[in-house]
């Protein structure tokens, strides 16, 4: 089973999904920005179910919840605790979570520390782990090996620059017990966004159709999606308790100062107040939230599903229990 599900199309058929949804949801932000928002959700929508209807993102959503349910099966705390490895190696910073939760405004506030280079979402980690689980429970395991190769992979990818990187593949979530395994010592930070904000941004971003976001064209799967990373994060912050760094980007956006300066302490960094002046850092983004790094700290991104309410039962529905309680929804637990 496949930790890095992608899509199995041709590269030709891909890459025209890709163009015939792009007018779909150009159409879409323009809505938008005239505050249109019921023709601007039928255009996201229209463009969304032109990739949908060939990439299935509920046979995705279905596998990734095969996959969760598997990794909890098998990463015990007695499991972690029997294959600990003593790697003093803390250069990596994971930075994990569900597209759109403001990952690329937290990395860019790392990587403006003069001892982190940012190297974005990085293919280390997937060529290690491969298309299965790296480790069998019931064989042979050598998570150094594994840290080793992954740190030499690093390199061929362009670490160089600083003592310490960014790794902000989100998918990562997934394997954050290999990770404790390998790198006792890095730092995993787990981005988090209120949910409804979240699953509208990943429907309206349009991602490349040939990756691993495949969930992101159907509002069901976005909230199955949403609900599974909460599931499997629920699952690591119980069996390593204290080992993930939990940041809320309403928080960030609300207070930055303390939050930036307590992200720095949390990655066992000196205090440099380049981190506070972000926006000026130079390093190219390739991500969607690549424009909003270039700013300071805005708030308007929060509560931009309520113009959307009608049209969002689908999400809020498949959220369940972590659908915000002024929609109705039954309180999570954490």
């Amino acid at each position: 089973m496949s930790i890095f599900d992608g899509s199995a199309l041709p590269l030709a058929e891909l890459a025209a999904l890709d163009a015939a949804s792009a007018a779909w949801f150009e159409q879409g932000r323009r809505l938008e920005a005239e505050g249109r928002y019921d023709e601007a959700f039928a255009a996201f929508a229209q463009g969304a179910r032109v990739k949908a209807e060939r990439l299935d993102p509920a046979m995705f959503v279905a596998r990734h919840g095969a996959l969760v349910k598997m990794l909890k099966a098998v990463f015990t705390g007695d499991f972690l605790r029997a294959h600990a490895s003593n790697n003093r190696d803390e250069s990596p910073i994971f930075i994990v979570g569900v597209p759109r939760s403001g990952s690329s405004l937290v990395e860019q506030i790392l990587s403006s520390h003069p001892q982190v280079q940012g190297l974005g979402e990085t293919q280390s980690l997937l060529r290690i782990l491969g298309n299965s689980l790296p480790f069998n429970p019931n064989g042979w395991l050598d998570p150094p090996l594994a840290a080793k190769a992954y740190i030499d992979a690093v390199r061929n990818e362009g670490w160089s620059q600083a003592p310490r990187f960014t790794d902000k593949r989100l998918i990562n979530a997934v394997a954050i017990g290999h990770i404790h395994l390998m790198f006792p010592r890095a730092t995993i930070i787990n981005c988090r966004r209120d949910p409804l904000d979240t699953g509208l941004s990943c429907f309206q971003a349009d991602f490349s159709a040939g990756g691993w976001t495949r969930f992101s064209y159907d509002l069901a799967s976005i909230g199955r999606y949403y609900a599974l990373h909460r599931e499997i994060m629920s699952h690591w912050n119980f069996v390593l308790m204290g080992r993930v760094v939990n940041l809320d980007y309403e928080a960030l956006v609300a207070d930055p100062e303390p939050q930036i300066r307590a992200l720095i302490d949390a990655c066992r960094l000196p205090w440099d107040e380049a981190c506070l002046r972000f926006h000026e850092n130079p390093r190219p983004v390739h991500t969607v939230g690549a424009d909003r790094v270039r700013r300071p700290i805005f708030r308007d991104s929060i509560g931009r599903w309520r113009p959307y309410r009608p049209h969002l039962a689908p999400l809020i529905d498949a959220l369940g229990a972590y659908a915000p309680p002024d929609v109705g929804a039954r309180k999570a637990r954490v």
